[in-house]
């Protein structure tokens, strides 16, 4: 419950008691957090004030307060409570007020506050009667406030105000204090661990090392641990340049040195020696490191060199199959930009070769492809796709020429994409044949689909491989029902001659036109006419019969119904009374029946050289 207001001296002397206490703290804490719970502990187990908590002002959109330390009756009363130091009403208590103005703020009677509003009732609830904030303000600024409840209303008198303000500024020297503290400590740690770092990097480092000063006189070497030095590792200390190295190469590296020292910038040089009877390269990096002092770093690059050899051999190597290939060769990085084109390639493109170098051959590209080809090889690059199209080059005369385009990537031992390889081969002329073959097999079709004769086609299975609409018409079947099922055909006399023609036309032999009897679908018979011929493959082997049938039911028909009505005539002509006779329009006789005989007394033939 709320009490009753004490004297100012007591007052006075706890405020007092706390400041001497805060100050031991403050020699005594080691980190920042341990100095604000003893501040806050003091405050209330020595000073007997109810509660006391630290806040941080924090620079964020709500310019929020943040608890960071307490001590006393607080009952979730921090975590209750919103506290910013802005100018809106949750800004505006005792602690916003101290931030914003430096100075310590006092609210007598939490009660009778206006401004205490927003926490009135929960800090009645814990026996707050009446509180002060005093801003913690450090080189940075303030930084945040103090915060003290009494239970007392009035509690806090002006010389308690001036010794807790007092207490506000102790408390920030021990946490600058602190702060410069840990940062030092934090310094001295990298010190430490870079010290630590770098003895450890120069041990690893493979590579000789030494220090110069601008005279070229050795101060420091450190030994390689992958190649001898020239003289012994205690021969290069307190020695010049000159004593050491060859006479050509010690001018060349004081003159480095020089300018090192002259213009801070970092020499490189390459160079040789000879070293146990063998020649090997060398390389070194020479760097400012103090006044009037380099640091050089020298590397056996001897393998590296061998391998810029061999590479620049291979490269030479693979240029000249590249120049003397028969299709286009190209190579892009890693990235997807171009380089190297062969010569193919830019006669491909219809361009010189210095212009199609890089990327300038997809300056050829067709108008409509160059989106699709676009985005195929940066899906390709990205890993998200194969690059395997065909598209078009522009000539500059107006022609087209078609390419089949593939790439794939230049992969290192340990799968570093180091770059892409790719072809154009050129397809114009294959395109042009399938064109004329598409057109010729498109007449063939139209041909075939308005034929009416039926053209079946077997494989060597007897299994119908074609069956046309007329032979639909002709058998009854359509094609979906016999295709790729052996052919339905029945003979009705199919006799063993036929069966030796088809032996025959298997075997590639010449085959005659036969008839035969077969029967359609709804079993009715009809004559047809079929001739055979082979389908070869590219080996000249026989892998298909064609077969073309005519139905000739109504030609046979009426073959028979002409011969039954000549055989009728000349019955009635031969059993007649009646002399009969024919001739032409030149009226010369080509007929004289049998009667003439019995008239004139000549057989027909001698009759009919007489009267010719």
């Amino acid at each position: 419950m709320v009490g009753r207001t004490r004297d100012g001296a007591f007052l006075a002397g706890r405020a007092l008691a706390l400041l001497r206490g805060a100050s031991r703290a403050v020699v005594r804490s080691r980190t920042e957090r341990e100095l604000l719970d003893e501040i806050c502990s003091l405050a209330v187990q020595t000073a007997g004030y109810r509660m006391a908590w630290i806040g941080y002002a924090r620079d964020d959109a709500r310019k929020s307060v943040e608890p960071v330390a307490h001590a006393g009756v607080n009952r979730g009363y921090l975590e209750a409570i919103e506290v910013t130091w802005g100018s809106e009403p949750s800004g505006r208590g005792p602690t916003g007020q101290a931030i914003r103005s430096r100075k310590p703020v006092t609210v007598a009677s939490l009660v009778e506050d206006e401004n205490f509003t927003p926490w009135r009732d929960a800090a009645l609830e814990r026996g707050y009667a009446a509180s002060i904030a005093v801003p913690i303000e450090t080189g940075e600024g303030v930084i945040g406030a103090l915060n003290i409840y009494a239970a007392e209303v009035g509690a806090f008198s002006p010389e308690e105000v001036q010794l807790l303000g007092d207490l506000g500024r102790e408390l920030a020297f021990g946490i600058q204090a602190v702060r410069t503290r840990e940062a030092r400590d934090r310094a001295v740690e990298r010190v430490v661990e870079s010290e630590a770092r770098t003895r450890a990097i120069v041990e690893a480092i493979p590579d000789m090392m030494f220090r110069l000063d601008g005279t070229g006189t050795f101060l420091e070497f450190v030994p390689s641990k992958e190649f001898p030095p020239l003289v012994p590792p205690e021969e290069f200390l307190g020695r010049e340049l000159g004593a050491v190295f060859p006479p050509q190469l010690s001018v060349a590296a004081k003159r480095d040195v020089a300018s090192v020292l002259t213009t801070g910038t970092t020499r490189t040089r390459e160079y040789e020696l000879t070293i146990g009877g063998e020649v090997r390269s060398f390389e070194y990096q020479m760097a400012r490191s103090g006044d009037n002092e380099v640091l050089a770093i020298v590397r056996d690059i001897t393998e590296r060199r061998r391998a810029e050899v061999e590479r620049d051999r291979t490269g030479l190597f693979y240029q000249t199959l590249a120049e003397g290939a028969p299709v286009g060769v190209w190579h892009a990085d890693p990235s997807g930009a171009g380089g190297f084109v062969n010569s193919k390639l830019a006669a491909i493109a219809g361009m010189p070769p210095e212009e199609a170098r890089g990327d300038g051959w997809a300056k050829a590209l067709h108008p409509d492809d160059r989106d699709h080809v676009h985005k195929t090889w940066t899906a390709y690059v990205e890993g998200r796709g194969d690059f395997h199209i065909s598209y078009r080059f522009l000539q500059p005369d107006g022609s087209v020429r078609w390419v089949i385009g593939q790439a794939s990537p230049a992969v290192a031992a340990d799968g570093t994409v180091l770059g892409h390889i790719g072809t154009l081969t050129d397809i114009t002329e294959a395109r042009e044949r399938e064109e004329e073959l598409r057109a010729t097999t498109g007449r063939l079709n139209a041909i075939i689909r308005s034929s009416p004769v039926a053209m079946v086609l077997v494989d060597t299975q007897e299994n119908v491989r074609m069956w046309t609409p007329a032979a639909e018409r002709m058998f009854g079947w359509t094609a979906d029902e016999v295709i790729g099922k052996p052919i339905p055909i029945v003979h009705t006399e199919r006799d063993g001659a036929a069966a030796e023609w088809l032996k025959q036309a298997w075997q590639g032999a010449d085959t005659a036109r036969i008839e035969v009897v077969p029967q359609r679908k709804d079993g009715s018979p009809f004559t047809a006419s079929v001739s055979i011929g082979t389908v070869s493959g590219a080996d000249g082997r026989v892998i298909g019969l064609l077969g073309i049938f005519e139905d000739v039911t109504a030609r046979r028909a009426a073959e028979r119904a002409l011969r039954e009505s000549e055989e009728r005539l000349r019955n009635i002509v031969e059993h007649s009374t009646n002399m009969y006779y024919s001739h032409g329009p030149d009226h010369v006789l080509t007929y004289l029946s049998p009667q003439v005989e019995n008239l004139l007394g000549f057989p027909p033939a001698e009759a009919m050289r007489r009267w010719t």
